[in-house]
């Protein structure tokens, strides 16, 4: 694999590894067509000729002879099964990637070709007229500020800085992301996430947009919005490139383009009249969706054994009554109770969850019971909850109120106080998660061992099971997903789809009695969601519980009996819900929709104080130079006058003391730790008490406090920073400060640039060793419980993970800066302009102040 590094203008092209290989049609796209379906002669966008791409050193070969010629205005979808190299062919199509053998041609300019090999100017050029969409949007996510992340591409491009502005405004208002512009990206939902990178490339004005999965993630009003997007841009002449499993995403195409096992084996004209997100569009899907589920099964739904019983419950603002899920005959009405006496394997009673900082409550006096036995689907609008209420079930979150019961555990108590619900112990949760079995959104964060084998057994060997039995439990799950095949493979290096599969696996492998799957066939081909269909309606037989989180209406009516709609119930879901015949109530009164659903957190008031209105150069210069004179202070008087100075600071800021304390306690603890060690080591002055080998001073009890205060101003100061300062606004102050030094031949804005990643990745790094270790958790392992050497595999294993996580994340995000077409000494022009005013002056005359303050207190004896 040659991977085109445009950071350096002495770009150079390395080779890396990994693959699986492909043959093709010739240049079956020889001709384009319009709209209308006519064939026309249209300008050459793209042509491979020929093409050959390898991640292993030619062992496999993910792209093999391909050949292949796109045109202006052309919409193709490429479609396949999960490894068919569909993702790979749009990376070297988007110019991210340079193919082993054969030649590229981008945007008029020949990129690569087995003669000259790869020509890193001609890649610059082109990709500057190419946006790119990644299937996981969260990695091509670079800053913690939604406004910002769209303004990046265009900065990049020198657009000038009130177009800038107007770019970004019609960017988030096409993709209903307007009212979210103030919030970090990187906090938000998965269809969020995908949205706002659309909004990303809208901004850059591409023309040429190479989308990979660019509507898996999303509900069905929010692929409609995205559907209608992309015929806009279609209809104004954008060229449309998009790699897909849903049928509707096909209704508009000009042409499919099927690979298998990187081979295409098939390049169609489609006669499309002009595109609409119409009904029809999502009626078609639909069907479509539900017939080749049921084909790929091999059994008509009436063969089914379970009952085809389906109701729909609307989950909106306050509950009145309630919504019971249970198991009976299909003439049953919704909400009848039961007359079994059993008690519900589930069961939510008042549960309300709202993240700390988000202005509103997406999970809010729910009530609800779920027998054991059934199979329910949670469906709603990106952001309205599903995947909280799935975290909720699963102990890995605890309701702001309410209380909750699975499997017979009491995981959550109501406090019936205006504190948050009482969590389970540590005893009951380690009991519940060998009861609940989660399938995370992202089954990457779900993966840790180094083979497929080995990750699937990991459950089944903390259960204490003999190897024997773990061999025959692990391919007996392997074979039930029909992965037997990568049993052996590392799964780091397996496609989106093959990891969906693993982590369903090893998740399977602890035989659960409750099932949470959150978008378990996001990704999927067609025949790997037959498979998880199969799979559920089979463990439903063995009376496992199954709850299904999905944006797929089809597959919620072709697994579960039962759906729960969580959030607005919005036209396209209702349309949708209704298409495929499954029969709804409403419970409740629903609110209304906003652009800004969701429970990630959005800005708080700190981000609003006279703190965060300075500009960041004031900002950091004054704060750095009072955390440096911290350090100086030796007195109770220069600790006072530091002490009013941080806390006036923290008032000024509007940060609350709950969230001063939560950003500080683990430092005050260990500040607290050294200062016990100054009491025990210093001796001298007058002694307070002589117990043994125990001698405590007055001077030892002094210096202890002095350093734990001193450095505790100093934390208190950089979280005065860290709360009001965006990494973007620090690093464009680091950048500006720093610019005299760019004359002496520093990389002052890829130093910039670095920071302002790093600032934006360790966070979501801390995410994935949370993530790696709920998995752990999940299936009956952690770095917390079992022997020492459980503990010690629990602890190797988050290290690989996350060190993975890293090399996986580093990899994605240069693909991503290449996309935003960032290169080293580039000539960007700033969104935000940066202008000292007269609070700035007045911060750092503030700071003077109080630094001969500091100075003048010297003197005074301890």
């Amino acid at each position: 694999m040659n991977t085109v590094n445009m950071v350096s203008n002495d770009s150079a092209v390395t080779a890396g590894s990994a693959g699986a290989g492909a043959v093709v049609a010739g240049d079956a796209g020889a001709t384009g067509a319009t709209m209308t379906g006519t064939t026309v002669a249209g300008s050459v966008i793209a042509q491979l000729q020929h093409v050959r791409f390898t991640y292993d050193e030619g062992k496999s070969w993910a792209l093999d002879d391909i050949s292949l010629t796109i045109h202006q205005g052309e919409r193709i979808c490429i479609v396949g099964p999960n490894g068919s190299g569909k993702s790979t062919l749009s990376r070297v199509l988007a110019g991210l990637v340079a193919p082993d053998d054969g030649s590229v041609t981008l945007m008029g300019q020949v990129v690569c070709d087995d003669e000259s090999g790869v020509n890193p100017d001609a890649y610059r050029a082109a990709r500057r007229s190419i946006g790119a969409v990644f299937q996981n949007p969260e990695d091509q996510l670079v800053t913690t500020v939604v406004e910002d992340e769209v303004a990046f591409g265009p900065e990049n491009l020198a657009v000038p800085t009130g177009e800038i502005g107007h770019r970004i405004d019609k960017s988030l208002k096409i993709v209903r992301m307007a009212s979210s512009r103030h919030n970090d990206p990187t906090l938000m939902s998965g269809g969020q996430q995908q949205r706002i990178s659309i909004a990303d490339m809208l901004a850059m004005d591409s023309k040429v947009l190479v989308l990979d999965e660019p509507t898996a993630m999303l509900d069905p009003d929010s692929r409609a919005d995205v559907l209608t997007t992309l015929n806009w841009l279609q209809a104004r002449g954008t060229t449309l490139v998009i790699v897909t499993h849903l049928p509707e995403d096909l209704a508009s195409a000009t042409r499919i383009v099927r690979l298998e096992h990187g081979h295409v084996i098939s390049d169609e004209q489609q006669n499309v009249t002009a595109p609409d997100a119409s009904t029809a569009a999502h009626e078609l899907a639909a069907k479509v969706c539900s017939e080749e589920v049921q084909e790929a099964e091999g059994v008509a739904a009436e063969e089914s054994q379970l009952k085809e019983h389906h109701e729909y419950h609307l989950i909106c603002g306050g509950i009145v009554e309630t919504t019971h899920v249970h198991k009976d005959d299909a003439a049953a009405e919704v909400g009848q109770n039961e007359t079994d006496t059993d008690q519900p394997i589930i069961s939510m009673k008042n549960v309300s969850f709202r993240y700390p900082g988000a202005e509103r409550t997406p999970l809010q006096a729910i009530n609800l019971d779920i027998d054991a036995g059934t199979s329910t689907a949670i469906v709603g609008e990106n952001g309205s909850g599903k995947t909280t209420f799935a975290k909720l079930l699963s102990g890995l979150v605890t309701p702001t109120s309410g209380s909750i019961t699975v499997a017979g555990l009491p995981i959550a108590t109501d406090s019936h106080t205006k504190k948050p619900s009482k969590r389970a112990n540590t005893k009951k949760l380690r009991e519940l998660h060998r009861k609940v079995g989660f399938v995370m959104q992202h089954p990457e964060q779900q993966l840790f061992a180094q083979t497929v084998f080995e990750d699937v057994a990991f459950g089944p060997r903390n259960q204490g099971l003999d190897e024997n039995q773990i061999k025959a439990q692990v391919s007996e799950t392997l074979q039930l997903l029909g992965i037997e095949h990568l049993a052996q493979r590392s799964p780091f290096e397996l496609s989106g789809g093959q990891q969906r599969l693993a982590a369903i696996a090893g998740v399977l492998a602890c035989k659960p009695s409750v099932l949470v799957l959150d978008e378990p066939t996001a990704g999927l081909d067609d025949q790997a969601s037959a498979i998880i269909v199969r799979v559920l309606r089979e463990l439903q037989a063995q009376g496992i519980t199954i709850l299904l989180i999905t944006h797929n209406v089809a597959l919620a009516k072709q697994a579960t009996d039962h759906a729960l709609v969580l959030g607005w119930l919005e036209d396209n879901l209702h349309k949708q819900l209704e298409l495929v015949g499954i029969p709804w109530d409403s419970i409740g009164i629903p609110t209304p929709p906003s652009e800004n659903v969701g429970g990630a957190p959005s800005s708080t008031n700190a981000k609003y104080s006279w703190v965060a209105s300075l500009d960041a150069r004031s900002k950091m210069l004054g704060l750095l130079v009072l955390m440096c004179t911290a350090f100086t202070m030796t007195n109770w008087v220069q600790l006072g006058i530091g002490l009013v100075a941080a806390l006036g600071l923290v008032a000024a800021a509007r940060i609350t003391p709950a969230r001063l304390w939560h950003a500080i306690r683990w430092f005050v603890a260990m500040f607290i730790f050294v200062a016990l060690l100054n009491v025990l080591v210093v001796h001298s002055g007058t002694v307070l008490l002589h117990w043994g080998p125990l001698v405590i001073s007055d001077e030892g009890v002094k210096l202890g406090v002095l350093y734990a205060l001193r450095f505790t101003i100093v934390v208190v100061l950089g979280a005065v920073l860290l709360e009001t300062t965006t990494p973007v606004a620090m690093t464009d102050a680091f950048e500006s400060l720093m610019r005299p030094f760019a004359r002496l031949g520093w990389h002052v804005q890829e130093v910039a640039l670095v920071m302002s990643l790093a600032l934006r990745f360790l966070p979501t790094l801390a995410r994935e060793t949370i993530a790696v270790r709920t998995a752990q958790a999940c299936r009956g392992g952690a770095v917390e419980s079992g022997n020492l050497l459980a503990r010690l595999r629990a602890l190797l294993s988050i290290i690989m993970s996350v060190f993975a996580a890293a090399l996986r994340h580093a990899d994605t995000l240069s693909l991503a800066l290449d996309a935003r077409c960032f290169e080293e000494g580039l000539q960007r022009t700033h969104w935000r302009v940066m202008r000292m005013r007269v609070r700035d002056w007045v911060l750092l005359g503030g700071v003077v102040v109080i630094c001969v303050a500091l100075w003048l207190c010297r003197g005074f004896a301890l």
